[in-house]
């Protein structure tokens, strides 16, 4: 087992405490954009790879960060879990991959409210939580505009710590300056006097509301004049003490507290505090990192005054690597910055330079000395470390991808039990301890293979790949095994991060909980069974909701205890991961869920019945059958003769004829499927003697056996499941050395009765069979041995299938429709039939309408049960005044009785749809606009077919149109969204159809076939507008499908995307989906799902550019089918665009002025000093160069590089005026 080297920094050991007492206080304090080499204990080691210092060592000065790295634990490979803001600080609070929560990049979804986050967990454990600084989970007001995303009606996304049980908060939606934050980011503007100066940045902080929290539209503001410092404008500072007032409320009133500190430094926009160098200037960074450390000093320091330093775990890291273009003052590569300590890249990427990041842990009653580790990290293991020293769990806990830990942290860590998984737009990765692979083509064909602990001498880290797709073929078999196992592993687990089901990796060991019962009245047996041995296990580890634990007992693989339950409803036991590990050291993976329900249901009772023994038979330790009598029986003789002829079972200290064991079997015919909840043996039995102490066992039988003939039962016969005891046979005898026993045996007879086991009886035997001792079991009359069982009889219940509503479909120009409803009997006792006694269709919209047909009663239900009968309900449209596209609804009612008992009602919903019939070739323009007019076509006046919906793209709500075409022509249907965007602004965007249902039996599509796309006007699908999309064209069976465009009457292919005869009429399938996105430089990608060939491409546009689409942005859906086919639905599930841009667009023309001379290259056009260029200002005009532009009422400043040559990359400066 591989374990990690540590170096340590003060002792030749580590030494580490038990958790601390009382609960420990948690900071969990993030740095925004600081990159691995920013603090001063990583940029002193900051080389070239000929291990020549690099001249920016030590240029940022971070004595806090020092000292805590030299007191704690320093991870060294500590990893963001992702390469920008919003998924790293949701990985912190829940523990899982961000891409699991919908929260991909920054300003991209939120904290949903079923998540379980820390705060909520903590606050339930008795914290008092607060959170400081920056937020980016979500908008924090409904009611105004507000930074990235906030303002008024504006109710997607709002999620704030006022939803997640904080109790305290100063927060910000998002980035402000790291001087002056309410300020615009302009050196010698005066302080803003109200959000409405023309000087405030746009972004607020707030507090708790004053109001409910659940009906808040927004947080308390806090007011200019409390943010503005005149003396002190440092945010982080701020930061600190707010925090602190935070940390001395708690303490004085004794809770321990979770605070949550994220500064906004050192992100974009960084100000000079002497005002004099440039925004985002080298002098501004080093100035907002430095005052950071000094706020850090500030908490730090009030935790020693609290006296609280001592039981605080201090966390410190950052969300992603450093941003572009502000650098260390001699950096000269760019690809490879000092900031990022020299790994690969920086924020947005996943190579090392974007992800890997500071990380420290503090924690003195823990840690008491301190070490450094390269054992890989991520933030994502925040939640998961924190839960496990605390012994907490979420009730409702989703899928975790973060490991504790503790292991670590306690000096005792193997390998990472399961590699780290990363994911951006367009690119992916996959890290293990020693490997890591990465594709950034966007695809999952292109991967990397990276050898992270062995970098040759002379080469950076991930600076020459051990293999590539195209390269793997030539390597030895040992890295190829390690090239594909990576894929295959990555993959399993992006697929469950896809549908948010748990990752298990092949090394960790599995566990599975089970229980004979379902239903119990009592304390109920579970077992955990491990695939392979485990230790570790404790009963703290499971995860009792409405109970508790006792009596763990086990090894290895199998392991059983028993559950309390706290009070009657569902008992649920869970296994969170890590509780046990292998012998390598890996941790069990989560177990199943296991629910039983505690009382009894409503309706039943618990029955008692007595069952008597059917046979029985002896055998002795020579094997014997019967057990060898000479010297046994007269051994139970009583002067009554009670026991001569008795079943008998003994133990002897040398004879194995005089050991003895009894099998008996019981009819339990009469339990079969019941839930058991109680059963006992029972007998009165006469001990030898009352001086050789000796306990009863019973135990169940594995295998069959016979009283006479074959098989006949052994000595050692097979048994399943664990013995259970039945106490001294030689305490509170009566006269004559007997008395009753009664032997607990619900979980055996639990699981013959639910089929678990089969009956093969069970076997009555002395734990010790050298004791010399021995029990006689009456076999009749008074006392005869019995098994005495308790168990559950459900209530009656007649099931009415379908159970929610009854849907019948009526088409023009028919009348009449009829559908069926099944009537199930579930029986509840030994009834052997029930009667319906009236069915009838109330409440109805159009009286008279349905009626019920073929029904005559009573109509009996009979055995077996569950006995069912259909029931006929028909609609006759006559006479009602039913239009087409209408419905008319009504309640069926049955009612009923099991004999004997009385009457019971069960109601069932029905509703009538009538659909209009189409009865010639017309082209469908279905916008639904909702405006009441024909849309149809001009010879038709239908002002609905099947109750559309609006499905524009502000709302991408469901629409259903359905059509059939019985003659000779092929109709057409186009769906268009009710009104444009303009995405002109924006550095891309994606459309992604779903069409939920657009495959049947009998659809086929015609040679024109289907377009999925976006088009410049919502008048016409095929003519007179632009349009690029998806079109799928088949013919005879055999399809093909391009990226098509058209230009006026101009039509052709963009790209083959597959051949044709690829696709055949069932090669589109249910969940059909298609994803198009269109970047701003022309590119383009293009993936879908629900194809029997699934596509995954990219390129560039030749025929069609961004700017013509973009502008005003309609998507369409058009379709058309082949002659003479049935009535059809297509199911236009939701048609939704997403734009992958930080902050909002702007709409502003900028003036550009280059400040130097020289070519300056955006989107393939240069731009030269001695002109002056319009251009739409957008945040991201060119990714990685023009990017976070901030656009202020003053001057807007943004970063770029003078292309002079391939090698030869030049920063300047540049100003743009509106």
């Amino acid at each position: 087992m591989k374990k990690y080297a540590c170096s340590i920094l003060m002792y030749a050991t580590v030494a580490m405490a038990a958790v601390a007492s009382p609960q420990p206080n948690i900071i969990l304090a993030m740095a925004d954009d600081m990159g691995w080499g920013d603090p001063s204990y990583n940029s002193l080691h900051v080389t070239y790879t000929d291990g020549t210092p690099h001249p920016d060592q030590g240029w940022i000065n971070t004595p806090t960060l020092d000292a805590m790295a030299a007191s704690g634990v320093r991870f060294d490979r500590f990893y963001s879990a992702a390469p920008v803001c919003s998924p790293t600080r949701a990985s912190c609070l829940t523990g899982r991959n961000p891409y699991r929560l919908g929260i991909t990049k920054a300003n991209k979804g939120h904290l949903e409210m079923d998540e379980t986050p820390l705060s909520e967990i903590l606050s339930a454990a008795g914290y008092s939580c607060g959170h400081f600084g920056k937020w980016h989970l979500g908008t924090l007001t409904t009611l105004r505009y507000d930074s990235n995303r906030g303002k008024p009606g504006e109710t997607a996304n709002y999620s704030a710590p006022w939803h997640h049980d904080y109790d305290s908060c100063f927060v910000t939606e998002a980035s402000v300056p790291t001087w002056h934050p309410y300020r615009i980011p302009v050196n010698g503007t005066p302080l803003p006097t109200s959000f409405s100066d023309t000087n405030f940045n746009g972004t607020h902080y707030w507090r708790m509301p004053t109001a409910d929290y659940e009906t808040a539209g927004e947080g308390d503001v806090v007011p200019v004049e409390y943010v503005n410092n005149a003396v002190d404008g440092d945010d982080s500072r701020m930061l600190a003490r707010e925090s602190i007032d935070f940390m001395r409320s708690a303490v004085s009133n004794s809770e321990p507290f979770f605070l949550v500190l994220w500064f906004h430094t050192p992100h974009r926009q960084l100000v000079d505090p002497e005002e004099i160098e440039d925004v985002e200037s080298s002098d501004a960074l080093k100035d907002a990192i430095e005052d950071m450390d000094e706020a850090l000093a500030m908490v730090r320091n009030e935790l020693g005054v609290l006296g609280v330093q001592s039981n605080t775990m201090f966390w410190v890291t950052s969300d992603n690597g450093p941003e572009d273009g502000t650098d260390s003052p001699n950096e000269i590569d760019p690809t490879r910055p000092f900031r990022s300590g020299r790994f690969r890249e920086r924020k947005r990427w996943l190579y090392d330079g974007g992800i890997r990041v500071p990380g420290i842990l503090e924690w003195p009653n823990v840690v008491t000395n301190a070490f450094a580790t390269d054992y890989p990290a991520v933030t994502s293991d925040y939640y998961p470390t924190i839960l496990d020293y605390l012994g907490l769990s979420a009730p409702t806990q989703r899928p975790l991808d973060g490991v504790s830990l503790r292991p670590v942290i306690e000096g005792a860590a193997g390998d990472r039990p399961k590699p780290m998984g990363f994911l951006y737009p367009g690119t992916q990765s996959w890290v293990a301890d020693r490997y890591k692979i990465i594709s950034i083509d966007g695809t999952t064909d292109g991967w990397e293979l990276y050898d992270m602990d062995n970098t040759p001498f002379g080469e950076d880290v991930e600076e020459n790949a051990l293999a590539t797709a195209s390269t793997i073929g030539t390597q030895p078999p040992e890295l190829q095994t390690v090239y594909n196992s990576m894929i295959a592993e990555y993959n399993a687990w992006r697929s469950s991060v896809d549908v948010d089901s748990a990752y298990i990796h092949s090394s960790q060991p599995t566990a599975e909980l089970a229980s004979p019962f379902d239903t119990v009245v009592g304390p109920f047996s579970v077992t955990v069974v491990f695939s392979e041995a485990v230790s570790g296990l404790e009963e703290s580890d499971f995860v009792i909701e409405n109970g508790s634990i006792t009596n763990l007992t086990g090894d290895a693989t199998n392991w059983t205890f028993t559950v309390v339950a706290a009070a009657d409803g569902t008992v649920t036991v869970s296994l969170p991961e890590g509780a046990a590990f292998d012998v390598d050291g890996n941790p069990s993976a989560e177990a199943n869920s296991l629910s039983v329900f505690h009382g009894v249901p409503p309706g039943g009772e618990v029955v008692g019945t007595n069952l008597i023994q059917l046979v029985w038979q002896t055998v002795d330790a020579d094997g014997n059958v019967p057990g060898n009598q000479d010297n046994n029986l007269e051994k139970f003789s009583t002067p009554e003769g009670a026991f001569t002829t008795t079943l008998y079972t003994r133990g002897a200290g040398t004879s194995p004829l005089r050991r003895v064991r009894i099998f008996s079997r019981f009819d339990l015919s009469a339990l079969l499927g019941k839930a058991v909840t109680s059963a006992y043996l029972e007998f009165n039995g006469y001990s030898l003697n009352d001086n050789t102490a000796a306990d009863l066992e019973v135990v169940a039988l594995a295998s069959d056996w016979a009283v006479s003939g074959t098989p006949l039962p052994t000595f050692e016969h097979a048994t399943a499941g664990s013995a259970v005891n039945g106490g001294s046979i030689i305490s509170d005898l009566g006269s004559g050395l007997a008395k009753d026993y009664s032997v607990d045996v619900t979980e055996m007879v639990a699981n013959w009765a639910s089929g678990t086991w089969v009956n093969h009886g069970l076997r009555i035997q002395l734990a010790d069979v050298a004791a010399n001792n021995g029990l006689g079991i009456k076999t009749s009359g008074m006392g005869a041995i019995q098994l005495r069982v308790a168990f559950l009889t459900e209530a009656s219940e007649l099931q009415l299938s379908p159970e929610s509503e009854l849907a019948i479909s009526l088409e023009a120009p028919a009348t009449v429709a009829t559908g069926t409803v099944d009537a199930s009997f579930i029986y509840g006792s030994d009834s052997n039939y029930v009667e319906i006694t009236s069915v009838e269709v109330i409440q109805q919209q159009h009286p008279g309408a349905f009626r019920v047909v073929g029904y005559t009663p009573p109509m009996e239900l009979t055995d077996p049960a569950p006995a069912s009968e259909t029931l006929y309900i028909e609609f006759d449209q006559s006479g009602t005044g039913l239009a087409e596209g209408q419905s008319s609804t009504g309640l069926v009612e049955v009612v009923w009785n099991e004999t004997g008992g009385n009457a019971c009602t069960n109601l069932l919903p029905v509703v009538l749809s009538y659909f209009a019939h189409i009865d010639e070739s017309c082209l469908l323009q279905n916008n639904f606009d909702g405006d009441g007019s024909n849309d149809i076509g001009p010879d038709f006046e239908i002002q609905s077919i099947n109750n559309p919906q609006n499905t524009g793209l502000s709302d991408a709500s469901t629409g259903v149109v359905s059509f059939s075409a019985p003659s000779d022509s092929r109709p057409n249907v186009t769906l268009v969204s009710s009104s444009p965007l303009d995405l002109s602004a924006n550095y891309s965007f994606t459309v992604t159809w779903n069409l939920e249902s657009i495959a049947s039996d009998a659809f086929t599509i015609s040679k024109n076939g289907l377009f999925l796309g976006v088009q410049n006007k919502k008048d016409d699908a095929w003519n007179n507008v632009t349009s690029l999309g998806i079109g799928i064209r088949s013919s005879a069976g055999a399809g093909d499908l391009d990226l098509v465009y058209g230009k006026g009457e101009n039509k052709g292919s963009e790209s083959p995307l597959l051949a044709s005869g690829t696709l055949a009429d069932a090669s589109i399938q249910d969940g059909f989906t298609v994803a198009l996105t269109v970047n701003y430089d022309n590119t383009w990608s293009v993936s879908t799902t629900g194809l029997s060939t699934n596509i995954n491409a990219s390129g560039t546009l030749s025929h069609v550019t961004y700017s013509e689409v973009a502008s005003t942005l309609f998507a369409s859906t058009a379709l058309q089918l082949n002659k003479n086919v049935a009535l059809h639905t297509l199911t236009h599930d939701s048609v939704s665009v997403t734009l992958p841009v930080e902050g909002a667009a702007s709409s502003a023309i900028l003036q550009i002025d280059l400040a130097s001379g020289g070519i300056l290259n955006i989107g393939g056009s240069n731009l030269t000093a001695t002109a002056t260029y319009m251009l739409q200002g957008r945040t991201n005009l060119l990714e990685g160069i023009w990017d976070d532009i901030a656009t202020t009422t003053g001057v807007t400043q943004a970063g770029w590089n003078e292309l002079v040559s391939t090698n030869n990359s030049m920063y300047y400066r540049i100003h743009a005026s509106p």
